[in-house]
């Protein structure tokens, strides 16, 4: 979160990501140039790819369920909990410890 205070405050424009003095209307140019660049498709990798992504891995990492929707700008965690929650690693936990019950 520095970081990107630190970004604004030293923004030409007040925008976090400028270029040439001004702010950026769109990603999708510059984003589509760097996929491929990196030898990549550009059908399978987008600015929505990365975002699922990183809402995946968080989740699968165990970060609260209302931070990663708070990241993803919801306003609450039912989305999250239905589209990511079996990412989770306390995802079936309880179902796996009520199996393991000796008899």
């Amino acid at each position: 979160m520095q970081e990107l205070k630190e970004a604004r405050r030293r923004s030409v424009t007040g925008h976090v990501i400028e270029f040439r003095g001004a702010r950026l209307k769109s990603i999708a140019k510059g984003f589509r140039e760097a996929v491929v660049r990196a030898g990549l498709n550009p059908r399978d990798v987008t600015p929505h790819v990365l975002r699922h992504t990183a809402a995946t891995w968080s989740v699968a990492d165990g970060v609260d369920l209302w931070e990663v929707a708070g990241m993803l700008g919801h306003k609450d965690v039912n989305m999250i909990k239905r589209v990511y929650g079996h990412h989770s690693p306390d995802f079936m936990r309880g179902a796996s410890r009520a199996l393991r019950q000796d008899f």
